[in-house]
């Protein structure tokens, strides 16, 4: 199966989350970083979609990615085995709102 991540130009992803009315490259590193120095975890997995964007080639991704809610991503993890340690929601000056949760394998 063709990956199509391997066809997105860097530039158009990058600018895209860098972009001060998107501020989403700033936020992530920051909550990413706070979770990695609160935790300490020996392994980590980031799970994300791609909701929609001017930048067409973001779209290309779309049929391997869904919106899941965060209490259905709570209640299949819990099913694999995983117990949810937090979950938090926030949103970014734009509106986007984002959802953080960690896990842990039981």
């Amino acid at each position: 199966m063709h990956n199509p991540w391997l066809d997105l130009p860097l530039q158009d992803y990058e600018g895209h989350m860098s972009l001060p009315s998107v501020g989403q490259a700033k936020m992530l590193a920051d909550r990413f970083q706070m979770l990695i120095e609160r935790k300490s975890p020996s392994s980590v997995a980031v799970i994300g979609t791609v909701s929609p964007s001017a930048y067409t080639s973001l779209q290309a991704l779309a049929p391997l990615m869904k919106l899941i809610a965060p209490t259905d991503l709570s209640r299949y993890a819990v099913a694999a085995g995983f117990t949810t340690e937090e979950s938090s929601t926030f949103a970014l000056p734009s509106g986007k709102q984002f959802c953080l949760q960690t896990f842990r394998l039981r």
